[in-house]
């Protein structure tokens, strides 16, 4: 669950609602790069206070997005890249070591790769340069990725990468 506080804000009766994402211009959300949250509602007598249920998202910087509906008038607060989902972290490859050359599908088992497959990506970084893609590369679900490499030198470190400019920008493990 995520709280606000808007010092200042004044009354925030009305309807409310709280976006993670991005704006348009400076009046508009750009729905296509936000996600609502949840169930939001003003906590206090003043209206300055609200709770709501963040969405299951990734990325490195989302704007926070207040919008208040009252009488046909809306305000909107915006802070810029006041929130940061928890980059991914891999606890374990299976199989940790492969014969080359390739093809090979690597189990790759952690937290926090998201619920898109778009935000999510893989690489080897070979130990002498270079890069092989995961291709393809499945999300299976927010702890476990399977990434196939084909090539004759799969020696390496596998990077995976979860966010996208349009999700506020990547974090790797």
């Amino acid at each position: 669950h995520v709280e606000v506080v808007l010092t200042g804000a004044g009354d925030l009766s009305g309807n409310v609602s709280v976006w993670f994402g991005a704006m348009e211009n400076t009046t508009a959300i750009d729905f296509a790069k936000s996600k609502e949250c949840t169930g939001a509602h003003v906590l206090d007598r003043a209206g300055t206070k609200i709770k709501c249920k963040g969405p299951a998202w990734v990325g490195a910087g989302h704007a926070l997005i207040v919008v208040v509906s009252s009488a046909g008038y809306s305000r909107i607060a915006v802070g810029n890249n006041w929130i940061r989902y928890s980059p991914p972290t891999i606890s374990r490859l299976s199989p940790s070591k492969v014969e080359s050359p390739g093809p090979v599908t690597i189990t790759i088992t952690g937290a926090n790769f998201g619920k898109n497959n778009l935000d999510v990506s893989g690489k080897l970084s070979l130990a002498g340069g270079g890069v092989i893609p995961c291709s393809p590369l499945v999300l299976v679900s927010d702890l476990s990725v399977l990434c196939t490499l084909t090539g004759s030198n799969l020696e390496g470190t596998l990077v995976v990468s979860v966010g996208t400019p349009f999700s506020g920008g990547a974090q790797s493990a």
